[in-house]
C-alpha cells in the first residue's frame, strides 16, 4: 500500500475521569486516519483508537471500559458517570 497523502487524529469523545488524588480530569478517546489515492479516488481508513489526557496529550492505555492508566505518572484513572 503507498503512503498516505493526509494523516490525521480526530477526538471522538470527552471523558471525565478522577485520578488517585480525586481531581477531575479530561480524558479524550481520538481515533487515528489516512487518506490514500486509489484508481477509484480519495479514500478515508480509520485506524488505530487511542487515549489521551486533554491537559498533556499523554498518551493513556486503556485497562477496562471505565479505567485508564498514565505510564508517565503511574496514576490509574477512573471514568465518572
Amino acid at each position: 500500500m503507498e503512503e498516505p497523502i493526509h494523516q490525521f487524529n480526530k477526538t471522538l469523545a470527552r471523558l471525565k475521569c478522577r485520578g488517585p488524588d480525586g481531581d477531575l480530569v479530561e480524558v479524550l478517546a481520538c481515533r487515528y486516519f489516512a487518506t490514500f489515492k486509489t484508481p477509484r479516488g480519495l479514500r478515508t481508513y480509520p485506524g488505530a483508537k487511542q487515549w489521551r489526557l486533554a491537559s498533556t496529550n499523554a498518551l493513556l492505555t486503556l485497562i477496562d471500559e471505565a479505567t485508564f492508566f498514565n505510564p508517565e505518572t503511574d496514576e490509574m484513572l477512573f471514568l465518572v458517570d
